[in-house]
């Protein structure tokens, strides 16, 4: 099946252009290795079939498998690698696009875990299948609009609050809620164009000095080394059997960069 009147849609700025929510559907051949770069966007992923690998730059390893999900959380980097012919959907966003979903998320913070529950990882509901298939379904159809995948990002947040307990959904969205801080809300709000340590402190309207210690405490890193971490894809393959990303071949040739 293709999409009708392909002309009229690609006329659209709302279509394949940059979205708030972006699906992308990924196939990947057993023992691919690649990279999540989660710089300023929050990345869930949905394990559909085989096993991966992962490690954070703490150097702790999740293993992943068929049906589970986890969410990866904002400003980390992991390195993958594939166990066995692997099928996962990545969802990639910033904020929620409805006011319902964010007032939803204030209200769940008060059932976060004392501990972070890491890894963050619950198994992927029948509900949650359905809308998965539906989402490939749309990427294997070129249905690529903004707004569709902003109602998508809608609609899996209402399931997760339909089928889930709200302590289940406290602690699988731990990374996102816990990084409403203030020093984080700041860096999202005014690091855009920063290219140097020095102009992204006098965006966030700090001191060098300052703003190196936030970033110590908040992201266990260093400005300099974050500035160059955004310059990178959110996903990128590092390794591969095939040299290829095998993605559907019905699907548009997008490129990875958010």
């Amino acid at each position: 099946m293709s999409i009708l009147y392909l002309e009229e849609h690609l006329a659209c700025k709302n279509y394949m252009f940059k979205t708030h929510s972006q699906f992308k559907h990924f196939l990947l051949n057993k023992e691919d290795e690649f990279e999540f770069n989660s710089k300023s966007e929050n990345i869930f992923l949905f394990m559909l079939k085989g096993r991966i690998e992962l490690e954070n730059f703490n150097g702790q390893v999740i293993l992943l498998k068929e049906s589970q999900m986890i969410s990866l959380g904002y400003a980390f980097e992991y390195i993958g690698k594939t166990l066995e012919n692997s099928e996962f959907l990545l969802l990639v966003f910033n904020q929620p696009q409805i006011l319902c979903d964010t007032f939803s998320f204030l209200e769940m913070r008060k059932y976060l875990p004392k501990k972070s529950q890491i890894p963050n990882i619950l198994p992927i509901l029948p509900a949650i299948t359905s809308f998965l298939q539906s989402m490939i379904f749309y990427l294997e159809n070129q249905m690529y609009c903004a707004h569709l995948q902003d109602i998508k990002q809608s609609e899996w947040l209402f399931l997760m609050r339909a089928f889930y307990t709200k302590e289940e959904n406290a602690a699988f969205f731990s990374p996102f809620l816990e990084e409403k801080n203030g020093f984080l809300l700041i860096l999202k709000a005014k690091a855009n164009g920063a290219t140097s340590v020095k102009e992204l402190a006098e965006s966030c309207n700090m001191t060098t000095k300052t703003l190196t210690r936030n970033f110590k405490k908040y992201l266990n890193t260093t400005p300099k080394k974050w500035l160059n971490q955004t310059k990178r894809p959110y996903f990128q393959m590092r390794k591969t059997q095939s040299n290829i990303i095998q993605q559907k071949p019905t699907t548009p040739k997008l490129p990875l960069e958010s």
